[in-house]
């Protein structure tokens, strides 16, 4: 349950990044860097979730 919530958490924090760089016309090189940030963050997610349905099966 706890890797639930931080799972969750994570995604909403990349959400409300997003939403900030883009009210905020943010520049160009702040959207690259985020953009690698959220790219890291997805890999990330995607293998914990793979191990934690391994775990479950």
């Amino acid at each position: 349950m706890v890797k639930q919530r931080n799972i969750l958490r994570q995604i909403t924090d990349i959400q409300a990044q997003a939403k900030r760089l883009i009210k905020t016309k943010a520049p160009l090189i702040e959207i690259e860097q985020f953009a690698d940030y959220s790219n890291e963050i997805k890999s990330f997610l995607i293998k914990t979730l793979i191990m934690i349905s391994c775990l479950i099966m």
